[in-house]
């Protein structure tokens, strides 16, 4: 008996790591799906739409319970998301965290369902645009941008961590120039007041086995030890 609960307990921990992942969360209403949980760490983010071009000095103080993520969990939800993103160019170059995505391409997927949870802008003058952009302060100090932007030609580039442009330079200039109307700041909140219903971002390997799966496999676990502690009894008799 202490070897099927040890099975039990194995097999519902399985489960538990199989499903982790970026669920649809609500952020200030019931039901509104302006967040985004990572069930992995339990941090809650806000959808980058709700501070697209924001200015940074007052974007940390703009919701109550939201701070500016740093930038170790900013890189690591990055690192997790854009997993499969492929690093071209040389160092330094700025496409070196850049990947050209065909709608027939996972990458591209991986690109929808990233704005699906995270929200995406419209381009002004081309709506076919789909931008979802977040800032973050680097270990340096310098705003550093991670995030997608999905074209109506049915391509995607996805932007992974460090990607090698600084938008700390000359930012008062920029900004007012309306260059940041697109990127929105990454905004985390370590205790979720609502919950939605989970909308799950396949991240990585979508084939990963499914609830019904494990409970399918215990039950036959479960049988087939039952009948050998039976078969054992019978022997001693």
């Amino acid at each position: 008996m202490k070897t099927i609960a040890l099975i039990v307990i194995c097999l519902f921990l399985s489960i538990g790591q199989a499903q982790a992942g970026l669920i649809q969360w609500d952020a200030f209403n019931a039901g509104d799906g302006l967040a985004v949980k990572d069930e992995s760490t339990g941090l809650v983010w806000l959808d980058l739409t709700q501070t697209a071009g924001k200015h940074y000095d007052a974007v940390s103080s703009l919701y109550s319970g939201w701070e500016l993520a740093s930038y170790s969990v900013v890189e690591e939800l990055l690192i997790t998301a854009f997993s499969t993103i492929n690093i071209i160019g040389s160092l330094g170059e700025k496409n070196k965290f850049e990947q050209e995505c065909s709608n027939t391409s996972v990458c591209f997927d991986n690109a929808e369902n990233w704005q699906g949870l995270f929200g995406s802008i419209s381009g002004v003058n081309r709506s076919y645009q789909q931008y979802s952009y977040g800032l973050y302060l680097d270990h340096e100090d310098v705003l550093r941008m991670g995030g997608v932007f999905k074209n109506g030609s049915g391509s995607a580039n996805l932007y992974g961590t460090e990607f090698n442009v600084g938008y700390s330079l000359d930012y008062e200039t920029k900004y007012a120039n309306g260059d940041f109307t697109y990127f929105g700041f990454y905004l985390i909140k370590s205790e979720p007041v609502f919950s939605a219903q989970p909308k799950l971002l396949p991240i990585n390997d979508a084939s990963a086995p499914t609830t019904s799966f494990f409970f399918l496999s215990l039950s036959g676990l479960l049988i087939f030890l039952k009948r050998n502690v039976k078969a054992k009894r019978s022997n001693k008799k």
